[in-house]
């Protein structure tokens, strides 16, 4: 066929769409007339973030949208609909019918498909129909097959088994548990592609109004997230249901990181000489070092430098199995640090041994003895509603409040960023609040004194 019988050829080059919510993508034309005009052009997508789910009430209006937008594609890159040919026709011929027909070639699934018409609606009605005959769009009026997504609580197990097995045995019992008690429960028989950013909202509000703590609630996503993650990977879901920024957590209630008040834990120090031997040790070593209870448990005698007075945290005691204790490293690498003691903590450990655990000899503690223990201190000292690890958020406050740098506050407790030492650490009490309003109202004193001077 020449020139002369072709009005307008086209030629639309489409990469094949990710998804069905992500159909209008980049599209490159290459328009050419037997005048030798011809463009180019490379249409960038407007940034549509996928929905979490697609709901079939709403698919024929995304068919819609998608449509139009081909549409709207189609008169934009193909500008030349109204223009005439060039070559000279014998009205009533053969040729003169099919001058009057345009032709376009489409590329999809990679396969050239050339297609015919009288006008651009007729060849983009034609591009439509070869569309939704391939797959890439539903026809008007019908449902398209839904894809089955793996029941949630399978694919977690799963996931579980095969990437998290590695962990520590106490981080292993503790992500089991959490499962076990929340996610399972809630979203074991949904599948996978079904779970939206509205599910889990629902779900974490309803968490909130139980009283659960917003550090309660990281830990329940942090376990469920990198599962979505992973199901994205996979191609069972689109995106992450986490991730969305409509996704909140709608509770300000803190965690177990909580200071005692100061007058509580001098009384508390003041009374330390009262305890028996290892409740004394256990309790100086809370109160002056601010280690972990883990670190506690596992600390030697070997590991107390009295000639240089100082301590080294080398090892971590927990209790995976509940009453077995696991000799184990400590929690980061962070967490193998030396730190200064005083001469009154080396009083209060005395008389002082040369080796083995400092609290249970030659065997650390079990997990029943040493809760027994603490409990039993707790209620004899008055301090009822702390835990140990509280003494760790008490001692960083007291070291910040007089004047220790965060840094070394930071080292102390053997973490890897200061942002995590301040933030849920370092808590500022009313006496802090009071010395900064002193200080204001003293600069607002002298301000006005310097003016009516």
């Amino acid at each position: 066929m020449s020139d002369k019988n072709i009005a307008t050829k086209a030629v639309v080059s489409e990469e094949k769409p990710r998804s069905m919510k992500t159909f209008k993508s980049s599209h490159r034309l290459h328009v050419s007339r037997n005048s030798g005009l011809s463009a180019k052009m490379n249409d960038k997508p407007e940034s549509t973030e996928p929905q979490d789910s697609i709901k079939e009430a709403d698919l024929q209006r995304l068919i819609s949208g998608v449509a139009e937008s081909l549409r709207k594609e189609w008169g934009r890159l193909l500008p030349f609909e109204n223009s005439k040919a060039e070559a000279q026709v014998i009205p009533g011929t053969e040729e003169d019918e099919m001058a009057k027909r345009q032709r376009a070639c489409v590329m999809i699934d990679d396969q050239p498909v050339w297609l015919s018409g009288e006008s651009q609606q007729d060849l983009f009605d034609a591009y439509v129909g070869r569309l939704i005959r391939s797959g890439k769009l539903a026809a008007p009026g019908s449902v398209p097959e839904k894809k089955e997504t793996p029941m949630f609580g399978e694919y977690c197990l799963n996931f579980n088994r095969q990437y998290k097995s590695g962990q520590e045995s106490n981080t292993i019992k503790m992500r089991e548990y959490l499962t076990r008690r929340h996610l399972i429960p809630r979203f074991g028989m949904t599948p996978v592609g079904d779970i939206t950013t509205g599910d889990l909202q629902q779900w974490f509000d309803g968490l909130c109004k139980q009283g659960y703590s917003r550090e309660a609630l990281l830990k329940i996503k942090n376990i469920m997230s990198p599962v979505l993650d992973s199901a994205v990977e996979d191609g069972i879901i689109p995106k992450n249901p986490f991730k969305s920024k409509r996704f909140k957590i709608n509770t300000d209630k803190g965690g177990h990181h909580k200071a005692i008040p100061i007058e509580l834990f001098k009384r508390i120090r003041e009374g330390l000489h009262e305890l028996p031997d290892n409740e004394r040790r256990m309790m100086a070593i809370l109160t002056y070092t601010g280690l972990r209870l883990e670190e506690v448990l596992g600390l030697r005698w070997e590991d107390i430098d009295i000639a240089h007075m100082r301590l080294s945290v080398r090892r971590a005691v927990v209790h995976a199995d509940r009453n077995k204790p696991e000799i184990k490293a400590p929690k980061t690498v962070s967490s193998r640090r030396t730190i200064p003691i005083t001469e009154e903590f080396v009083e209060e450990m005395k008389p002082l041994g040369t080796t083995g655990f400092v609290l249970g000899g030659e065997e650390p503690l079990t997990y029943t003895v040493q809760k027994k223990m603490f409990i039993r201190i707790r209620k004899k000292m008055g301090f009822e509603g702390y835990s140990a690890h509280d003494f760790r958020a008490t001692c960083a406050t007291v070291w910040r409040e007089n004047g220790m740098q965060l840094d070394l506050v930071k080292n102390m407790l053997g973490h890897g960023d200061t942002a995590v030492t301040e933030r849920c650490y370092v808590n500022y009490r009313d006496q802090s609040m009071d010395e900064a309003r002193d200080v204001l109202n003293s600069l607002f004193a002298k301000n006005l004194a310097s003016k009516e001077g």
